[in-house]
């Protein structure tokens, strides 16, 4: 909803500076505010059992999504021809236009390797590991039957296995913009929602210690201040 008012007030704005359209329609429509980010993620025990009962295709995706961190469509659309043997790594475009290549796990590099020698280089992985011959539908659909038979929580979206790699991505680094470069996005700003309140007050006491301790160092390192008034004339 957001992205739909964002998109309809620039285009009344356009309409009225070269279209000759009614002035200070845009102004009836209410500034969007950002709703507030998501807070679900697949923990380490949901994506096992996700992976314990998945098929060959749907684990390949799961995996793309969790490890990774890629989107819902750039996961299906990765082919044998995003793979490089030589640094183990997948080059793709993702959305907006952005080029990426990330380096991949051990089991997704075996995934690439082993696909039979006849697989269409420009077909779904996911395509191929089904034994189908066009691209996948109904993954939401698929995805939703496994989380019932694996026991995971009704209200866990696909996104969220993108999501748990961003929260893996923080663990490992506490490097925002390792993150950013994960998941490859523009702007540090969307990356920061999908860490959301994820930093714990303990977590924040050293860096409030450091802070003050810097403070007190700058304050020892200032030069003393005169503080003799000037007669009055």
């Amino acid at each position: 909803m957001h992205q739909y008012v964002k998109t309809l007030r620039a285009f009344l704005l356009w309409n009225e500076r070269f279209a000759n359209g009614q002035r200070g329609l845009r102004e009836c429509i209410r500034r969007p505010f950002l709703p507030l980010p998501r807070t679900v993620f697949a923990t380490d025990e949901e994506r096992q059992r996700l992976l314990q009962l998945a098929s060959a295709g749907m684990r390949f995706f799961i995996l793309l999504c969790s490890d990774l961190g890629l989107r819902h469509k750039t996961a299906l659309s990765i082919t044998p021809s995003h793979y490089n043997p030589k640094d183990k790594s997948l080059t793709f475009t993702t959305k907006g236009g952005v080029q990426q290549t990330l380096p991949v796990t051990p089991e997704l590099a075996l995934t690439f390797e082993f696909l039979p020698a006849t697989a269409p280089p420009n077909l779904s992985v996911v395509a191929i590991l089904s034994n189908s011959t066009n691209p996948p539908r109904y993954i939401s659909s698929q995805f939703n039957r496994l989380k019932k038979a694996a026991g995971v929580r009704p209200e866990l979206r696909i996104h969220d296995l993108r999501r748990a790699a961003a929260e893996t991505a923080w663990a490992a680094t506490k490097d925002i913009r390792s993150v950013q470069a994960l998941l490859g996005h523009r702007s540090v700003a969307t990356t920061s929602r999908y860490l959301h309140n994820r930093t714990q007050p303990d977590q924040l006491r050293p860096i409030i210690e450091a802070m003050h301790q810097i403070r007190q160092q700058h304050q020892a390192q200032a030069p003393p201040q005169d503080t003799k008034k000037e007669p009055t004339q």
